[in-house]
């Protein structure tokens, strides 16, 4: 929930900062408007990758002589290629560590990501897996939600 807050506020001060600069006066009849131009360099995270894609699109649609390379390799990978200076900014899908912290990471939440299983409907043990899944769920949520008893779950699902 604290990071979901994060993000909407960082969300919020964009947009924000974008509505007071487009309120500002506009230059004299005559002048230029300076272009924003240059690269900037992104690396890390597969899970936030596809979105640091589309917000790079669309900011170069705003501002085409801006480049935005955008990769993804792991969030480890994004971390320690912004903390070495080899990009502007590193996607990493998790909280940093204190190693991180100390070596100057400030970290930007702008998403949550999920990670669940998939199991085919064809899948010979799929009763079994609906029942043992339901249970821990069940157990998990009366523990945990309900009694603010932490809860393990013993037991193979196959």
């Amino acid at each position: 929930m604290k990071g979901l807050i994060r993000g909407l506020s960082l969300i919020s001060i964009l947009f924000l900062s974008h509505a007071m600069v487009s309120a500002q006066e506009k230059e004299p009849a005559g002048a230029v408007e300076e272009e924003l131009e240059g690269t900037i360099t992104l690396s890390g995270a597969w899970a936030i990758y596809p979105t640091a894609v589309a917000w790079s699109e669309a900011f170069q649609k705003l501002h085409p002589k801006v480049k935005i390379d955008v990769s993804a390799g792991g969030a480890g990978k994004g971390a320690s290629d912004a903390i070495a200076g080899l990009v502007d900014i590193g996607m990493v899908s998790r909280d940093p560590d204190p190693a991180e912290i100390k070596k100057g990471v400030l970290p930007i939440y702008i998403l949550h990501d999920a990670v669940f299983p998939v199991v085919s409907e064809k899948n010979p043990a799929l009763g079994e897996l609906l029942k043992k899944a339901w249970f821990a769920f069940l157990v998990r949520f009366f523990l945990d939600v309900l009694w603010g008893v932490p809860s393990i779950v013993y037991g193979t699902l196959a």
